[in-house]
């Protein structure tokens, strides 16, 4: 409606003239051909009654029909028809453009660019030179007048930027000279946007960006290039690091190395990490140039090279002063929406941070210290994305030992629980994908690595030390902390710390870690229960429970190894806190024995031997800190 009132008040002036009224018939007449038109030569015939009738006619700087006009002309530049009727249909836009003049066109610009505007992707090679001559000729006369129309003119001009043609020298001209009659930054904001709308045209847009960022020059001066919209430049950047095309990951990598240094970056510290988590994903590629890229501007060598020298020129100096923080914000935020999505069921959102972070510590100049910082962070993400999906398997858990006719945990039995697979359907097989992820990424970290970890974390959460809370925990990872003012951390509670272990013991395939149970495990009971020595009165009766359930878990698993089983029957009338060496372990067969073995016997029972005298070492170290009353506590239990 609106359309035919702008007709209507355009055609006031000359209603009256017995010539326009002949004008408008004609063009009235000539529209009707289309409608009779079945073959495509018909429409060439068409187009030239058309456009004969507007040569007959330039005294009148108007279009009758208008409407109906621009919607013929958009027609017959289907991109099935071929290029015969599009050079034919751009005969008649010239027509149409000459008449009406620059005025005309801005008033009208939206009804004759609709069908302009994506010709050029399609577009026969004899086609596109008449296009771009009409885009030069009529559009840039615009001026800022052809602001409203930006982004479809870049939109339309940026796939004609293909390597090797012999049209991207002149389109790459044409697109300056558009940027600077209309506004730079708005176009740049348009350049933005169009990465975003559409992915086919990211790389000839990160390829025109490229060209045109002074690698030598200041970051400050190169803020223009980002319009007015950090937000839009962020998810632009985003999409195109996401991208499927390694091409396009390429020259997204090589933009945020130019534009986003982090010793003097032009985005906000989130969209940084924003920016930086999209990045970091490019690493499961395992393609060296996508790796490479990112490590350049992760240690601030790709700056160094390219544009002025960054403050400090060492890497490893860059990566501690200025990347760091930055990337462990990064794969934190990676960690949460992982927790996140496994419960709404994104496989790939929930196994990510797994993955990404055993690709992570291949690098060492940067890997190793990163996956260290969010180690917590990612065991809480594991622990709570398997409970949301119902936990672990029956055989898997603690709740029946005595039952359990293999180790506690551990990855076989997980994953042969083909009845708890049924049972859960997308879930299980959900939940199954998380814990061979997660056993992956703990078997690629190393044993003692983690072990280690683990009772350092035990030992600062019971021993008191503050570590200073970190804000993604609570809020992403929804942890259930104490609220008891015996807190003795103010970033994890007792509880949480010895839910988290107990899980561990669980989840992990201990079996098949070494050195767990004659080294690990009772080096982390012995931590445990000397910190419980020291500070139990400070313990209210939850945590105190809750400490004495994790040192049986871990006496369970000792217990239960396929080491203690072979040569260490328990019953239940056997103390787990007896007194003196094991009835049946090998250090008391060895004390019974003639003082003089032979080396081949010693080697024989070394393994025993080392996992008996870690059982000894932990209760004597219990008993030497006044602990007896925690066995007839744990017996009654």
């Amino acid at each position: 409606k609106e359309l035919m009132d702008a007709q209507a008040d355009a055609d006031e002036d000359f209603a009256t003239e017995a010539k326009y009224k002949q004008y408008s018939h004609d063009v009235e007449k000539a529209l009707r051909n289309f409608e009779l038109s079945t073959e495509w030569p018909d429409l060439i015939s068409a187009l030239t009654r058309l456009n004969k009738v507007f040569l007959a006619y330039t005294q009148y700087p108007e279009v009758p029909h208008k409407l109906t006009v621009s919607k013929r002309l958009s027609q017959c530049l289907h991109p099935n028809l071929p290029s015969g009727v599009h050079l034919k249909v751009l005969d008649v836009y010239a027509s149409v453009f000459n008449r009406i003049g620059p005025r005309g066109l801005s008033g009208d610009l939206f009804l004759y660019s609709s069908g302009l505007f994506s010709v050029l992707g399609y577009a026969a090679m004899s086609v596109r030179p008449l296009l771009l001559e009409i885009y030069e000729k009529y559009y840039l006369a615009l001026g800022k007048g052809l602001v409203p129309a930006l982004h479809g003119l870049v939109l339309g001009l940026l796939p004609g930027l293909e390597d090797g043609s012999e049209y991207t020298d002149q389109i790459c001209k044409l697109l300056d000279r558009i940027c600077s009659q209309t506004d730079q930054r708005a176009f740049y904001q348009v350049l933005w946007q169009c990465m975003l709308d559409s992915s086919t045209v990211r790389l000839p847009a990160l390829t025109y960006l490229l060209s045109k960022i002074n690698r030598k020059g200041n970051t400050e001066d190169q803020s223009s290039y980002l319009g007015d919209n950090l937000s839009l430049v962020t998810l632009a950047t985003c999409s195109s690091l996401l991208d499927h095309n390694v091409l396009v990951e390429r020259a997204a990598l090589d933009v945020v190395s130019a534009l986003f240094p982090f010793h003097h970056p032009l985005l906000l510290p989130s969209d940084t990490t924003v920016v930086l988590a999209a990045a970091l994903q490019t690493l499961l590629k395992r393609e060296a140039s996508l790796i490479r890229r990112l490590c350049s501007w992760l240690q601030g060598a790709y700056f160094d090279k390219l544009g002025p020298p960054s403050p400090v020129t060492p890497a490893g100096e860059y990566f501690e002063l200025y990347t760091r923080e930055h990337l462990l914000a990064a794969v934190r935020r990676l960690i949460s929406q992982g927790a996140l999505a496994a419960r709404y069921g994104s496989k790939g959102a929930a196994v990510l941070p797994y993955r990404l972070l055993r690709a992570l510590q291949e690098r060492q100049e940067i890997g190793v210290e990163v996956v260290r910082g969010v180690l917590l962070e990612l065991m809480l993400c594991f622990k709570g994305q398997v409970d949301g999906l119902g936990g672990l398997p029956a055989g898997g858990g603690e709740s029946d030992p005595e039952s359990a006719s293999g180790p506690v945990g551990g990855a076989s039995g997980f994953q042969q629980n083909s009845g708890v697979q049924k049972q859960f359907g997308k879930k299980g097989s959900l939940r199954t994908e998380i814990v061979q992820s997660a056993h992956l990424f703990f078997s690629s970290l190393g044993t003692t690595i983690l072990w280690e970890w683990l009772c350092g974390v035990v030992q600062r959460t019971l021993s008191g030390a503050v570590e200073g809370e970190d804000p993604l925990l609570s809020p992403l990872l929804k942890l259930d902390r104490c609220k008891s003012p015996s807190v003795l951390t103010k970033g994890l509670s007792v509880s949480v710390v010895t839910g988290l272990v107990k899980f561990l013991l669980k989840a992990l395939p201990l079996d098949s870690m070494e050195n767990v149970h004659n080294r690990h495990l009772p080096r982390l009971l012995l931590v445990l229960m000397e910190q419980l020595a020291s500070r139990w009165q400070e313990l209210s009766l939850p945590e105190l429970y809750q400490c004495l359930e994790l040192a049986l878990s871990i006496l369970r698993e000792l217990r239960d190894s396929p080491l203690t089983r072979s040569t260490t029957p328990h019953t239940p009338s056997t103390p787990l806190f007896a007194t003196g060496m094991p009835e049946g372990s090998s250090v008391g067969r060895l004390s019974r024995q003639n003082s003089s073995l032979s080396d081949s016997a010693l080697t024989t029972q070394g393994q025993q031997l080392e996992t008996d005298f870690e059982l000894i070492k932990v209760r004597n170290g219990i008993r030497e800190h006044h602990l007896g009353f925690f066995e007839q506590f744990l017996m009654e239990e």
